[in-house]
This record gives structure tokens, sequence and C-alpha cells, in this order.
């Protein structure tokens, strides 16, 4: 009853190989069907990206005081937590999205190794027994395969298949074959020969090397639906404990990339509690503390991306995680947490982004907190450390810094450097009116003139009005007091709070 239909697919892959032969040539190394191993890294296949760096901007901090404005820039806390892979299965490549745990990911020569150290033989062995006419022709073709004589092997795989239907040794050679043509660089008759092991046997552990390799394949070219069903299929039927933690973060992270979160997030779990030969642990971690803070559960993404952040195996991830708990700390009102986990993010030796956004949180924190000097030092301490996401942000702390501890020249050289260098930032935006605040301070005569070009940016109101009245202050301390009464009586109808309206 097979026959028939094995020799019409086996003519198929035949032909397809000897046409790959041609093309290619035997000798050619070709990326594989990556079976045991699904770790795509940044720069190898065409999975999603590896995260944390640069690919939003940090957030700016805006402390403003006395008069400050709330800042229209998106929250730290809301950065990579928009969903990963909104739509139908079949539209997630489109979103170009990451999972929440890529950052914390091994690259993918991590899945190619496992790939690689997979099944080569059955298992049961016996295949030199030279009295049985199958197990000697599997015996033929598997000694090629063993010396890695692909293109010799290929052949007496197929005249196996071709003569012994019933024989329990045909799924040990459909897989091998299947190894044959990806390693001569013929993928089509290799997926062929795949799928059709998994439609004719129905388990075992080939059939779970199988299946890992089409979900890799499947993943690689972001068909996240078929890449969850087929790791599904590698989980229970793999032997390898390897092979089976991979499948399972993948299969977690199809879903996730469908949107599937719910479904994604016990599956993280799970790896994430196994501890030991897992180079998914931190990754899975990572993602199940995005899923908690995603969903408003801050005191358990708190400890989360805090025990990550203790011990979780690459700076990187370990500094991301530091700075999250650090922020989520403020929010819950864990002011010496906060500051001690940003802290510890900045000696780590990690670079980059998260670094970056550390000094700037532990800065705003001692701003927030009245310790002026201490931001002052911060500063000094992480001079040359600082990124041009974060510096607008940094250079206005600094200059309210200087200017609320009465230093107000070094005030106005900060606040010039703001302007000069980032004059299109909120940040600039802010500090236009917080330099009139320090000229205001500092009785310097300029002051009008200041406002009204400040005036001719076309401010919010409420900071227009409290420029104008600082203009009005200025002309009457110079006795000029028609024209501060003429600006008086405009802000009587101004949006100002009444304590500062004039009687």
């Amino acid at each position: 009853m097979y026959a028939p239909i094995f020799g019409r697919l086996l003519t198929g892959i035949i032909c397809a190989g000897l046409i790959g032969q041609a093309t290619t040539g035997i000798a050619q190394e070709v990326r594989r069907a990556l079976p045991a191993t699904p770790t795509p890294s940044p720069g190898e296949t065409a999975a999603p990206r590896a995260l944390p760096a640069g690919e939003n901007p940090a957030p700016r901090a805006v402390p403003v005081k006395p008069f400050q404005t709330p800042t229209t820039g998106q929250s730290i806390l809301d950065e990579r937590i928009e969903s990963r892979g909104s739509g139908s299965q079949n539209n997630a490549a489109s979103n170009n999205a990451t999972s929440r745990g890529s950052s914390a990911e091994p690259d993918n020569r991590t899945r190619d190794q496992i790939a690689n150290d997979e099944i080569r033989l059955a298992p049961e062995g016996g295949t030199e027994n030279a009295s049985d006419p199958a197990k000697a022709q599997l015996a033929i073709a598997d000694g090629l395969y063993v010396r890695k004589l692909y293109d010799l092997a290929a052949p007496e795989y197929e005249k196996f298949l071709g003569r012994y239907q019933e024989d329990a040794g045909r799924a040990a050679a459909m897989y091998r074959l299947a190894d044959c043509y990806s390693k001569m660089g013929q993928e089509s008759p290799a997926l062929t020969t795949y799928r059709m092991l998994l439609s004719e046997v129905q388990s075992g552990e080939f059939v779970g090397s199988a299946a890992f390799r089409l979900a890799s394949r499947a993943f690689d070219q972001r068909d996240y639906g078929s890449a969850a069903n087929l790791y599904e299929k590698a989980v229970d039927n793999s032997k390898s404990s390897e092979v089976r933690i991979t499948a399972l973060y993948y299969q977690a992270k199809s879903l996730e990339l469908m949107n599937r979160k719910s479904e994604a997030r016990p599956i993280y779990e799970e790896v994430a509690k196994t501890g030991e030969n897992n180079p998914f642990r931190d990754a899975a971690r990572l993602s199940v503390a995005y899923f908690a803070l995603e969903n408003g559960q801050k005191d358990s993404a708190f400890d989360l991306f805090r025990g990550l952040g203790a011990d979780a195996a690459k700076p990187a991830v370990r500094v991301e995680a530091l700075v999250r708990a650090g922020i989520l700390g403020e929010d819950l009102k864990k002011r010496d947490d906060s500051e001690q986990l940003f802290k510890t993010a900045i000696s780590t030796s990690a670079e980059g982004k998260w670094k970056q956004i550390a000094q700037l949180e532990l800065m705003k924190l001692e701003y927030d907190g009245d310790k002026f000097a201490q931001v002052l030092d911060t500063y000094a301490k992480n001079l040359n450390a600082l990124g041009e996401e974060t510096k607008p942000s940094v250079l206005l702390i600094v200059a309210n810094s200087y200017r609320q501890l009465g230093k107000l020249p070094k005030a106005l050289d900060f606040y010039n450097q703001l302007l000069r260098q980032y004059p299109s930032t909120q940040e600039a935006a802010d500090g236009r009116y917080q330099r009139l605040v320090a000229l205001d301070q500092s009785k310097d005569p300029s002051l009008s003139r200041e406002v009204d070009a400040y005036l001719a940016t076309n401010p919010p109101k409420e900071r227009a009005d409290k420029a104008t009245l600082l203009k009005a202050q200025a002309l009457l301390q110079q006795n000029q007091f028609a024209l501060a009464a003429k600006l008086y009586l405009e802000l009587t109808n101004s949006s100002l709070p009444d304590s500062y309206k004039p009687d």
C-alpha cells in the first residue's frame, strides 16, 4: 500500500536532490534546517532581534522646580510594553516585533549547536546485522552518514526506504536522509522528508527532532502559528532535555509574538523553573516579569525584576532588570530600595542605554529629594558615561540643581549648553523657562528682553503667563511703573493661580 505512494515521493525527492547537487555542489555548506536548538540571535536569522538597546529614545526627565510643567514624554515604564504580536497569526511577521525576553537569549549558535549535537544514529543500535537485508542496507547508509559522506549516504537511505516499507528503522532512515539533503544544501527535499516522517510516524525521538527542525524553519520565516504547534510536538517527543527546554522556550515565544500571551506565560514560567543546563532561563524570567508589569502587577513585577537583577547571567540583562525594579520601586514608594538598585545598576560592567537610564533615574531621585549636591556628585562621577539619549535630561537636572543651590552662573552655563546642543528637545523647551527663573534670581538687567524672546517661541499659556509675571516684577524693580502696571493688569485674567495675581 505504501510502496507506490512512497515511490512517487521518493522520485520527486531524488530529482530535487540531483538538481540541487548540480547547482550548488555537494561540498557546499549551507544553513541547516535547525532542529534542536531554537534560539535565533540578532544577525543570523530572520527571527526577532534582541532588544534592549536603543530602539526607542530614552524618556526624558523634566524635573522643573518650582514651576513644574507636566511632561508629555513617554514613561520609561511604558517602554517595550506595547503589544508585540497584534493581529492574526499570518500577519505576525509584519509586526517586526520582539519577545520581551529577547535581550536575555543566547545567540543562534546555541540553537545550531543543539541541532548539530542531535541524534545521529538510532538509539537502539543493531544496524550492523548483515544477516537481515534491511538492517544490512541501513548499516551501509549509516556508515556513510556517520563519516559525513552525505552525498553517498543519501542514495543508500533512499534504497532502504524504497525496499523495506515495514522495517522498524524507517523513522531513523527518513530523519537521516532529510539531514543528508540539508547538509548538501537541498532544503526543499529535506523539508519534504521531515514532513513525510511526521505524517508516517506519530511519535518517537526522531519525530521530535524532525518537528523541531521544521518548527525552527517556520519560526525563522515568522510563521509563528506553525512554529508553536511544531515546537509543542517536539516537546512531547524529545528525549533530550536540551531540545525540550529549547522547544518549550520557542513555543512560548511563538505564542507571545502572536499576542497569545495568556498561553505563553505559563510555558515561560515552566522554562524559568528549570535551572540546570538551561540557557533560556533568564530570557523566560525576563518575559514573565514584563508580563506582570504589563498586567499592572507592580509588586510581582518588582520582585521578579529585582531577582533577575541579582543573578542574571548577562550583565546587560542584570542592568535592565535593576533599572526596571528601581523605577517600579519609586512607584511603590520604596525610594531607598530604588536608590540602591540604581546604584547597583551603575556599578555593573554593562554599558549602554540601561546604565545611562540608571544614572538619570538616580539623579532624578536625588533631585526630587532636594539632594542637589548629590545630583552634582553623581553627574561628576558618571560624566564620561553619558549618552546622547539621556544627556538633555541630565543637563536640565544639573542646571536646576545649580540654581537651587544658588550657584546661578553655573546654572546659566548648563542651561545655555542645553539650548545650544539640544534646541529641539522637550528639555530645551523647559530649560528656556528655567533659565528665565535663574536670570530673575540673579537680577540680570537683560531679563525683560529675554522674556520677550521666550514669548516669541509660543510657549504653553501657563508658562507664558509666568514669564510675563517675571518681566512685570523686573520692570517694577527698575521703577518702570507704567509698563509694569500694564502687564499686571493683563495678568488679572491669566491662567495663574490667585496667589500669583496682583490685588
